[in-house]
């Protein structure tokens, strides 16, 4: 009863959504390293900004280059910098391994709910003829003398 047309959209969905997930969990990384070399307005102390924003781009550069490389290999000389990158590339590892299980698991449940949608069309279909055998026609001499 299944029609592979409408598992296919269901699919086809899914891995849409999975490629939109990982877009955005990439740019996340990216705000993360930001995030992690912004200074911090509630310290009491002295912050050097420069070196802040020195480091924020070292540490963009090396995160675009972990994402190019298959093994995540970047260069870095800056413990800071090596250390918010290998944050980031976990954060979204394990983000996108989440939301891999996530759409896995809603895939096969909208797969499973067709079956349900396709049972309610063919049930509001029967019910429709159950309505129109009930309902009585209405004469059309009740509108004739009602000029009024």
């Amino acid at each position: 009863m299944l029609n592979r047309r409408n598992l296919r959209i269901k699919v086809m969905q899914s891995l849409f959504a999975l490629h939109q997930s990982r877009e955005a969990n990439y740019q996340l990384a990216f705000d993360r390293v930001r995030d992690r070399f912004t200074p911090d307005l509630n310290s009491m102390e002295v912050q050097d900004r420069d070196l802040l924003a020195a480091q924020s781009q070292r540490a963009s550069k090396a995160l675009a280059q972990a994402f190019e490389d298959e093994q995540r290999r970047f260069d870095s000389d800056d413990e800071a910098v090596s250390a918010a990158v290998r944050e980031a590339l976990s954060a979204y590892d394990e983000q996108c391994a989440r939301d891999k299980r996530s759409y896995r698991v809603q895939m096969v449940r909208e797969a499973e709910r067709i079956y349900h949608h396709y049972i309610a069309v063919l049930s509001l279909a029967a019910a429709m003829v159950g309505v129109a055998r009930s309902d009585r026609k209405v004469s059309i001499r009740n509108f004739l003398k009602n000029t009024g």
